[in-house]
């Protein structure tokens, strides 16, 4: 008889509807066979199954350790809804992926179990490509700033970012040179390619027209820069 929806909660509930997934692939499936949850085995091909109420680190740390015994490792949980979709989730959905380790959800209601990550090797090729963007937008911003004015580590305070350093360097030429066109900021050594566009911006609210093509502090701004 199958478990009902409300105890499948626990990880012997789990097991029924894993066994019938690996079946249907043609699995010879025995459980508990040596500290192992799930053993399953088709021809010279071995697979092992964890099974845990929750994703967490240690079932992680366990299914990794399990790959030294097996060709292949899944971890098996129920389906949580409200975890689906979550940034959380999509970065642990990566780093089983990462790691090679297979990941089935059982689904409370109907019983049924499903793969959602595969236990299969890691493509580094197409996870370098797609992070390859992010790590110029690093490097860059890196570039860009001109000293190590953040503490690492601290959150909800206000952060010192390339484009804030740029905005500031300009704040501090309206102070001291007054109203100023675009031409004559670049001469002072406003950053030549983005003075226009944060002017114009104005994201801080610390500028504003005073002409045309010229341009002022405001209070706002002048307060910002104030010893």
């Amino acid at each position: 008889m199958a478990s009902s929806p409300r105890t499948l909660l626990r990880e012997e509930d789990l097991y029924g509807p894993v066994r019938d997934l690996l079946v249907a692939q043609g699995y010879s499936v025995r459980g508990e066979v040596r500290g192992v949850d799930v053993l399953a085995v088709r021809d010279a091909e071995t697979v092992v199954v964890e099974l845990k109420t929750t994703l967490n680190l240690d079932l992680i740390l366990q299914a990794v350790d399990r790959q030294r015994l097996v060709d292949s490792v899944y971890v098996a949980v129920p389906r949580k809804g409200r975890a689906i979709g979550t940034r959380r989730w999509t970065r642990l959905l990566h780093l089983l992926a990462r790691l090679e380790v297979g990941l089935i959800l059982v689904s409370p209601t109907t019983l049924a179990a499903s793969v959602v990550v595969e236990s299969v090797p890691f493509d580094r090729t197409r996870s370098h490509d797609a992070g390859k963007r992010r790590r110029q937008a690093l490097l860059k911003e890196f570039a860009g700033r001109t000293g190590d004015r953040n503490i690492g580590g601290v959150n909800r305070r206000k952060l010192y970012t390339a484009y804030r350093e740029m905005a500031l360097e300009i704040a501090r030429l309206l102070a001291q040179e007054g109203p100023c066109k675009v031409r004559r900021l670049r001469e002072l050594g406003a950053d030549p390619d983005k003075v226009m566009g944060i002017l114009r911006n104005n994201h801080y609210g610390w500028f504003e027209h005073a002409g045309h093509d010229l341009y002022a502090l405001t209070d706002k701004g002048r307060a910002e820069i104030a010893p």
